[in-house]
């Protein structure tokens, strides 16, 4: 605990005085006293390793964590790290595996424009169904400087090459640039 004695900065000629002890020694000094811890408090409770009590039930309350009655602070502490810590750190490798396993190998376009810090995410039509979970991954893993650009990947002339002009004739413009096939 940081200690700074009022009196020390009041004119020395004045220190020994009663009324200046009585008001910066008994009653001043105490509420300056716990001023500084609550400082010191908030400046430790930034960092999981310096964390009290309070520090650790905000962290706690940030990660949707429920501690076990049971557990101590270290326990608790160490619960937060590796909470903290989970899957990191994120590459766009990782990113890529993860839209692969939701949308399937060719259902999901990823640029990084890294001179933009722009990420352009294009979802293949049957991926759209799930826009909502994966905007939600995507503000989980890409950095908070780089922007999300989330679009739709349509149905182009090439990938509607093993069909006949017969068979492409059955359906309108749009269905056949919208429609899964």
């Amino acid at each position: 605990m940081y200690h700074k004695e009022l009196i020390k900065y009041i004119p020395y000629m004045l220190q020994d005085i009663r009324e200046y002890k009585a008001i910066l020694e008994d009653g001043e000094q105490e509420k300056i006293d716990i001023l500084w811890q609550n400082l010191e408090d908030t400046l430790n409770n930034q960092f999981v390793e310096s964390a009290n009590e309070a520090g650790v039930r905000r962290y706690e309350k940030i990660l949707n964590i429920s501690p076990k009655t049971t557990a101590t602070l270290e326990e608790r502490k160490f619960t937060i790290k590796s909470r903290l810590n989970e899957e990191l750190p994120f590459t766009l490798n990782m990113l890529k595996e993860k839209l692969k396993m939701l949308c399937g190998d060719d259902g999901y376009i990823v640029v990084l424009i890294p001179e933009e810090y722009r990420l352009v995410v294009g979802l293949g039509l049957v991926a759209m169904n799930n826009y909502y979970d994966i905007e939600k991954l995507l503000k989980k893993m890409v950095p908070a400087n780089i922007v999300i650009e989330i679009s739709e990947i349509y149905n182009r002339h090439s990938g509607l090459h093993g069909f006949t002009y017969e068979e492409l004739e059955e359906y309108t413009n749009n269905q056949l640039r919208n429609e899964v096939f």
